[in-house]
C-alpha cells in the first residue's frame, strides 16, 4: 500500500516537473510578451554605395553614391505606395500586401521574405529555432517568381495589387510546413521582386 502511495507521489511529482519545464519553455519564448501585428511601408530599394564615390556638400562631408540599380531593379519606373502587414489572428498569420499605382503595366510582383521560426513545438522538449528560410508569396502560383500578384489585369485595370493570404498558405505554396507559421517569427528581410527581371524594388523603409 505505501509502495502504491509512493508512486502516485513520484508521478506527481514528475508531472509537477515537466509542467515546470513547459512552462520555462513558455516563458523562454515568450520575449516580448505581445507581438501580434507587424505593419510597415515600402520605399525604393537602392544598390549599396561601396565607394570611392562622390563627396556630399554638406557639413561632416557624408561620403555617398549616385543612385544606381543594378543589383536592385529599374524595371519599375513608378509606385505611389506599397504597405505590408502582418497580423496574427485566431486562424493563423495573415499576410496583407497594398501597392498602388505600380507601373508599367502589367507587371507580376512577388513578396520575398526571409523568416526564422522558433517554437516549443515538437521534440526534443523546449524551445527549438528553425533554419531560416526565404518564401515568395502571391496570389498565383507559377512563373519567374514562383508565386506572384498581377497588377494591371482584367479585373484589376488601375494597376494596383491587393494580395491576401495566410502565412501558412505561404508556406506551402513553397514547399514548407506550417510549423514555421507559429511561435516567435523573425522577418529577417523583406522586399517587393519585379518578377520579369528577378531583383528587388522596394523595401522597408522611410520617405520624407
Amino acid at each position: 500500500m505505501r509502495n502504491g502511495r509512493l508512486i502516485g507521489i513520484l508521478a506527481i511529482a514528475l508531472l509537477g516537473t515537466i509542467g515546470l519545464q513547459a512552462q520555462d519553455a513558455r516563458a523562454a519564448l515568450l520575449y516580448p510578451e505581445k507581438g501580434a501585428k507587424l505593419d510597415v511601408y515600402l520605399v525604393r530599394a537602392m544598390d549599396e554605395c561601396t565607394g570611392p564615390g562622390v563627396t556630399i556638400a554638406n557639413p561632416g562631408g557624408t561620403e555617398g553614391c549616385l543612385q544606381a540599380n543594378s543589383t536592385t531593379d529599374d524595371g519599375v519606373t513608378a509606385m505611389k505606395q506599397a504597405k505590408l502587414k502582418l497580423v496574427r489572428s485566431k486562424k493563423g498569420v495573415k499576410i496583407r500586401l497594398n501597392v498602388d499605382r505600380i507601373s508599367p503595366a502589367p507587371i507580376n510582383v512577388g513578396l520575398q521574405m526571409t523568416l526564422r521560426t522558433s517554437s516549443t513545438f515538437g521534440l526534443p522538449a523546449g524551445v527549438k529555432t528553425y533554419e531560416d528560410v526565404t518564401v515568395v508569396c502571391g496570389t498565383f502560383p507559377g512563373g519567374p517568381c514562383g508565386n506572384f500578384s498581377a497588377a494591371a489585369t482584367a479585373t484589376n485595370p488601375t494597376a494596383n495589387i491587393r494580395y491576401r493570404q495566410t502565412l501558412s498558405e505561404c508556406l506551402a505554396a513553397n514547399g514548407l510546413s506550417s510549423t514555421l507559421a507559429g511561435g516567435n517569427i523573425e522577418v529577417i528581410d523583406v522586399g517587393l521582386i519585379n518578377c520579369s527581371t528577378g531583383k528587388i524594388f522596394a523595401v522597408p523603409g522611410l520617405l520624407q
